[in-house]
């Protein structure tokens, strides 16, 4: 399922997701709709987002995201445009307070840009 992510991503990416979804209750569908560019506010999207970011520790608890480790997980093919637009993205949704709604708008965002990279599971 998570092959075309590469090896370091398909590496964490089964775990952090079965961890996330017994924590946060999610149903299947939900994820599919994101990964199909569906970004519905919904609280517990937002609540599996903000999980799989922190499992992963791709986000810091103070909400700021890892682009060292980011880096070093995406595969070469899409790195730099990857970190380019999370930057990006970042700066769009920087008034957002809440860190759950932030990082949906960030995602919503960074989908927008190029959804042939977004990476979601």
């Amino acid at each position: 399922m998570f092959q075309e992510f590469g090896p370091k991503i398909q590496s964490i990416a089964g775990p952090v997701h079965s961890r996330c979804v017994f924590r946060t209750g999610i149903p299947q569908y939900y994820i599919d709709n994101v990964i199909n560019g569906i970004f519905i506010d919904e609280p517990l999207i937002k609540s599996y987002m903000t999980c799989i970011f922190k499992e992963s520790r791709l986000m810091f608890e103070n909400g700021e995201l890892n682009y060292d480790l980011g880096a070093y997980l995406l595969p070469e093919d899409i790195k730099d445009e990857a970190i380019s637009n999370a930057k990006y993205c970042e700066v769009e949704a920087k008034g957002i307070k809440n860190v759950q709604d932030r990082l949906f708008q960030m995602l919503k965002c960074y989908y927008g840009l190029d959804p042939d990279i977004f990476i979601f599971f």
